[in-house]
């Protein structure tokens, strides 16, 4: 039989017959088929004789790092302190802490509350920027971090001092080529999450790039980073955040969360509606706590 003939005899989803298969077959329980497109599997002779299959529990599946663990755990988990990563990724403090500090460096993580070992309390840490579900990959050559991605194939290097999950200071140098040495030599220590989530998405694509996804132009951009702007920075944030976060509001018509990006998106449209769901955000949009347009306006 064929992976997909088995799948449509049991009902299964194909990835999970696909993998019993391996561990069955590593087992010797199954062998393939020489030669034959799609590939069909057989049982092995003695094997018939059993009315179940005998348990392959002693076939380890294939292993994985603890690197992809921890950044399995931080794209389910969005929002968490390293104890709880320990706990989600089944590692130790030290891997966490190292792979945690060079997502931060990178931008793939940001901080949104600062821990103190004297008050016990855990920094909380969330993701900003998930670009697939291999882990990125992060060596060392001539003092430099290098950061590999393997889900878009972009390139980062990084150097910067450890820093603790108590709230140990980190410093930061980069290549003073990319977008983010730019934003920490014009921000310095006051650079905010998100100028540091924008300037992360340039150096992973483009400004131009970035600019499009943001509806705007490539010097809007860069005078963001360059902190040059002479407009709101409280709508940049809001566009920035929107487009590259992975933040979610409470939304009083669904009395559950959507995507920020959703929110801003449903409260901005002025063309007229047309449509119940569209009849309701008219409504109790302008009055919502969450639409800060109406704040500032």
């Amino acid at each position: 039989m064929t992976v997909r003939d088995l799948a449509q005899a049991t009902s299964g989803r194909r990835n999970a017959v696909v993998r019993i298969l391996a561990r069955w077959e590593r087992a010797g329980f199954v062998r393939r088929l020489p030669d034959q497109k799609p590939i069909r599997i057989i049982m092995a002779p003695d094997i018939r004789k059993y009315e179940t299959p005998p348990r392959a529990d002693s076939i380890a599946p294939p292993r994985t790092t603890a690197r992809q663990r921890i950044w399995a755990s931080i794209r389910i988990l969005k929002r968490f302190d390293v104890p709880t990563l320990q706990i989600a990724a089944e590692a130790s403090r030290r891997a966490v802490e190292t792979y945690l500090n060079a997502l931060m460096r990178g931008g793939y993580v940001r901080r949104v509350t600062r821990g103190h070992h004297k008050a016990g309390s855990w920094s909380v840490y969330q993701l900003a920027l998930n670009t697939g579900r291999r882990a990125p990959a992060v060596t060392q050559r001539g003092g430099t971090t290098i950061i590999l991605d393997r889900n878009d194939g972009s390139r980062r290097e990084i150097r910067s001092e450890r820093e603790t999950s108590d709230g140990g200071k980190l410093t930061m140098f980069v290549n003073h080529g990319t977008n983010l040495a730019k934003a920490l030599a014009a921000w310095s220590s006051d650079l905010p999450d998100w100028v540091r989530l924008l300037a992360s998405a340039c150096d992973t694509t483009n400004q131009r790039t970035v600019a499009e996804r943001l509806g705007k132009s490539n010097g809007y951009v860069s005078r963001l980073i360059n902190r040059s702007y002479a407009g709101s920075y409280s709508e940049a944030e809001t566009l920035v955040r929107a487009a590259f976060g992975q933040e979610g509001v409470v939304c009083p018509a669904f009395a559950d969360t959507i995507p920020l990006a959703s929110c801003v998106r449903s409260r901005r449209r002025r063309d007229p509606p047309t449509t119940a769901i569209r009849r309701l955000y008219a409504r109790l949009c302008p009055s919502c706590p969450n639409n800060t347009d109406a704040q500032e306006g």
